[in-house]
């Protein structure tokens, strides 16, 4: 069994606890979809609080577009025009705060995160979710590195000039990596790195750089199975050193 840590994104809550059964492309978190708006206009404007509501020019129940006016402030200088950035109808004024409500329209659905893998959910925090799979997974000898999700670019060279913009946003395989070709990789924002043999120098360099790309070294068994999955999905965790092969 290999445990795969799933972070969570920010403002995704988990829908899933210990225990669970979970099956690929099965929710396990989600994200609330925003419905409503607060604007400040003490703040927008730059007046008081208290002074902020006789600017206004739309009040609760009125319909609001994007970028139309709100609230218009005329001084010696010029004015100052507060206009709409979303769509919507004003629920509310706060007099004390100067918060003004908009609900939107057409505001979209939940947005879900879904399972790579079949598995059963080890641990559920609000950090990340933790799934025991036997399926498609791997293990390697030493890792480095957060984690990520993204296509095998078997890289069959040797020599760091070799590598070019066809490995960009692609996870870059390989048998051995100095710290050359893991430079070069990162500057080709490769979203990680496996090889049977990674430099020592070039874990150094991982670490003085502080670079979150995960890089991992797989025995043979390992690689020959990453050549066959060239140009498909894979989850790679460098911490736990796993290997998850995906089938979306």
């Amino acid at each position: 069994m290999i445990s795969l840590p799933i972070p969570i994104p920010e403002n995704f809550t988990p829908i899933v606890k210990a225990g669970d059964v979970v099956s690929v492309s099965s929710p396990i978190a989600e994200k609330k979809a925003k419905d409503e708006v607060i604007i400040n206009l003490s703040e927008m404007l730059g007046v008081k609080s208290k002074n902020a509501g006789k600017y206004l020019l739309k009040n609760p129940g009125d319909e609001v577009r994007k970028e139309e006016v709100l609230a218009i402030v005329k001084g010696f200088w010029g004015q100052k025009t507060l206009r709409s950035r979303v769509h919507g109808t004003i629920t509310r004024y706060e007099r004390d705060t100067s918060n003004l409500a908009v609900r939107l329209s057409g505001f979209s659905a939940n947005e879900k995160m879904l399972s790579p893998v079949d598995g059963v959910i080890d641990l559920c925090d609000n950090e990340k979710i933790t799934i025991q799979t036997s399926k498609h997974a791997a293990l390697g000898t030493k890792g480095i590195g957060m984690s990520a999700k993204g296509d095998v670019y078997f890289f069959r060279e040797k020599d760091a000039y070799a590598l070019t913009s066809e490995a960009s946003g692609k996870i870059i395989v390989g048998k051995s990596f100095d710290s050359e070709i893991i430079l070069k990789g990162s500057a080709l924002d490769a979203l990680g790195m496996i090889a049977t043999d990674i430099k020592d120098d070039a874990l150094k360099f991982l670490r003085s750089r502080n670079l979150n790309m995960p890089v991992l070294e797989v025995d043979i068994d390992v690689l020959l199975q990453l050549e066959k999955w060239n140009d498909k999905k894979i989850f790679m965790d460098g911490s736990l050193k796993s290997i998850v092969f995906l089938q979306i």
